[in-house]
C-alpha cells in the first residue's frame, strides 16, 4: 500500500492529503516512518503537507469507538456531507 501511494505522489506538490483507507487507523500509525524506506524523491514532506487518514463511512461502524472518534469523516474539517 505505501509504495502505491508514494509512487502516486512523485514530483506532485500537495497541501493536504486525505487518505480513506477501511484501516488507517492501523496503517496510519507508522506512515511517516515508513516512507523513510523508500527513495527520496517518493517521501511525503510530512512538515509541508497536512496528512489526515480517515476510515471510510461504510466501514467506519465495524470499528471501535476510538477509532470512530478518531477517524470518522465526520469530525474532518473540510469534508462536506452528501
Amino acid at each position: 500500500m505505501d509504495y502505491i501511494i508514494l509512487s502516486t505522489l512523485v514530483s506532485v506538490a500537495i497541501l493536504m492529503l486525505i487518505f480513506s483507507y477501511d484501516i488507517s487507523c492501523q496503517w496510519s500509525k507508522n506512515l511517516e516512518r515508513q516512507t523513510l524506506q523508500y527513495p527520496e524523491i517518493m517521501q511525503i514532506d510530512f512538515q509541508k503537507t497536512n496528512v489526515k487518514a480517515v476510515i471510510p463511512r461504510w466501514h467506519i461502524n465495524a470499528h471501535g469507538e476510538r477509532c470512530q472518534t478518531n477517524f470518522s469523516f465526520n469530525y474532518l474539517t473540510g469534508a462536506g456531507e452528501w
